[in-house]
């Protein structure tokens, strides 16, 4: 939700998780934003799929054995 992304941003940092990637999606609770919503969503996990964390159909990929 986008009114909450500095408060967020904050508590990764407060973590020592300043590195680690998020997104900030608007809140889907009308119409217009529900679209915008859905649309940022969908590139999201499409880009997630692309770079291989998401495997299509929602598996993941297996990590090899150390």
């Amino acid at each position: 939700m986008v009114a909450i992304a500095e408060n967020v941003a904050r508590a990764n940092r407060e973590a020592g998780l300043q590195n680690v990637r998020w997104h900030v999606l608007p809140f889907p609770g009308r119409k217009p934003r529900r679209d915008q919503y859905v649309a940022e969503l969908t590139a999201l996990v499409t880009g997630f799929e692309a770079a291989g964390v998401l495997l299509s159909g929602g598996r993941q990929r297996s990590k090899p054995a150390e």
